[in-house]
């Protein structure tokens, strides 16, 4: 079994893990004069709760500066009344880093974007209307879009990258909205660091539970696995 320890110690040490992890990249820009936030919603997709996703994009030229995906408080009856609630969450965004950016002596236009023509209906205009269950607290945005603080457009579907924030997508969607973000998937090597030593120690933990068995299987005598795990991680 002592075999085994040295070997693990060897893996621990020694072992050269390559990981994938998403990084965003910042690409030299000329100074932005607009802050965009895209909006999205996937109506009703909790099965549970039946309550829907939003989701937000802003950006500040081509720098994402934030991304949001939560479940919507209420539920919305209907796919316009979801955008709607989406739009105001992606408005509430756009306002407070245009105000982050007034700090630093930056004026810059707000605007919200969304693939749904009628969530932008509601917006501009006063009132439910026709929607009579629609949540009061949120009619704030038909006040900003009306004064003038802000804007509501449309984007198409396909143009929209907080898509991939609202549901399962297939890969074909998913890096096309990565593209716009822009997140890029780095396959990169882990050697020394905490991450590294933690992933390599359970691999390694993991071979010498193999050769534990395998040897009880062949009738040796050999430790208990868990002192073999305690003296190999000291």
């Amino acid at each position: 079994i002592w075999d085994s320890v040295a070997i693990e110690i060897t893996i621990y040490d020694c072992c050269e893990c390559f990981i994938s992890r998403v990084v965003q990249r910042f690409h030299q820009q000329d100074m932005p004069t607009e802050l965009v936030c895209y909006s999205d919603s996937d109506h009703a997709g909790c099965l549970t709760t039946r309550k829907s996703t939003s989701s937000s994009c802003c950006f500040w030229g081509r720098h994402l500066l934030r991304s949001s995906s939560t479940t919507q408080a209420v539920i919305a009856l209907s796919t316009g009344e979801a955008e709607f609630y989406a739009q105001g969450k992606g408005a509430a965004y756009a306002l407070l880093l245009r105000q982050v950016l007034q700090e630093f002596g930056l004026e810059t236009d707000a605007e919200v974007k969304s693939d749904s023509t009628a969530a932008r209906g509601i917006s501009h205009r006063l009132g439910v209307g026709k929607v009579r269950h629609l949540e009061v607290r949120y009619l704030w945005l038909q006040e900003k879009t009306l004064n003038g603080d802000l804007t509501v457009e449309k984007v198409l579907g396909k143009e929209n990258p907080s898509d991939m924030l609202t549901k399962k997508t297939v890969e074909e969607t998913l890096a096309r909205c990565m593209k716009v973000l822009p997140l890029v998937l780095v396959r990169g090597l882990v050697k020394g660091t905490s991450r590294g030593r933690q992933v390599t120690f359970l691999l390694a933990q993991g071979l010498v539970g193999a050769l534990c068995a395998a040897r009880e299987a062949n009738g040796e005598k050999t430790l208990e696995r868990g002192t073999v795990t305690g003296a190999s991680a000291e």
